[in-house]
This record gives structure tokens, sequence and C-alpha cells, in this order.
């Protein structure tokens, strides 16, 4: 289904469901203790958009997940060359995570490689031989209504203090 642009008001978005399998052939970064290893996704590494997957404290430096991990995309964004989706594994430890490496594809490039994808295997950098192994899916499109101006200003003056509506008038008070 295609939806026009031209449509006044309107947002075209996608759903992105990324299964993150598991990986295998990673590193030891621990000198002490079993290696206890998850995976945390995000979008161009803000941290406003990452999720994580539950952490694997069986099979150390061959983790498996099979967690789906899903993101709304707005349309524009997948034509983007810009708009990575950046996959960081970690080792969970008491005094602190330790980094082990990461995967950054372009949405682009995922869009461009097809609707759907299984076992598709990613050279972890920072490591010599660990490989990651996702699965993705893009959704239907749908649309959604852009938020009106008064929307806009209720969203930020919210951020900013408590907003009182009284007989169709607005006031802000900050606390």
């Amino acid at each position: 289904m295609e939806f026009s642009r031209s449509i006044v008001g309107l947002r075209v978005r996608e759903k992105l469901d990324i299964t993150l399998v598991s990986a295998n052939n990673l590193p030891d970064v621990r000198k002490f203790g079993r290696m206890k290893v998850y995976a945390e996704v995000s979008i161009n590494g803000i941290s406003k958009t990452a999720k994580k997957t539950q952490v694997d404290k069986q099979n150390e430096c061959n983790p498996s997940w099979n967690c789906s991990i899903v993101y709304t995309i707005g349309e524009r964004v997948m034509q983007e060359t810009n708009v990575d989706l950046v996959i960081k594994l970690f080792s969970k430890r008491t005094f602190g995570d330790r980094y082990i490496g990461e995967v950054k594809l372009t949405l682009k490039s995922l869009f461009e490689n097809g609707l759907s994808a299984q076992n598709v295997t990613h050279a972890v950098s920072g490591t010599a031989c660990g490989i990651l192994n996702i699965s993705y899916s893009f959704g239907e499109k749908f649309v959604v209504q852009k938020p009106s101006g008064w929307d806009k200003a209720i969203r930020i003056m919210t951020t900013v203090g408590v907003t009182l509506l009284i007989k169709g008038t607005i006031i802000l008070m900050t606390l």
C-alpha cells in the first residue's frame, strides 16, 4: 500500500522489527568469572532510543537471545544515509559493564536489501572474529496525523512547567 506525501497533516510510518538471534566467537573480556552478554540497540547511538536484550548468563562467548525489538520509523528516515541502527555488545559485571564491540547498519541499506531477511550475519567491530546474527522485517506502512500547533505548544510547555487550561486560555506556571 503506497501513501502520497502530499496529504496535508499526515506522516507515513513503518514498523521495523529486529530480532537479535545470537553472537558467535566473541572475545572473553573478563579476567575472572563467566562472561554474561547482552546487546543494546539504538538509532544513531542516541540513548533515548536504546533498547536492551536480556542477559545471556550461560553461553559466554556465544550468547543467544532471540529477542525481538520494534521501532517505528518515519518514511523519510529510510532514505537517509546517515541514520544507523547501532547494536552494541556488553559483558554484564558487578562494577560496571564492559564493552565488547558493535555493529552499525544504515537503515537505508537494510530497507534496500529487502523488506525482510532471516539469519543475516555481521562482523562485530572491535573483535577479531566476532559475528552477530540477526533477522529483520519491515512492516506495512501506516499513516499518523501530525500534531497540531496547539499539541506542540502544550508538549513544550509541559516540559517547562505546569500548564493550566482555564476558559480556553493556557496559563504556564513554573515550579
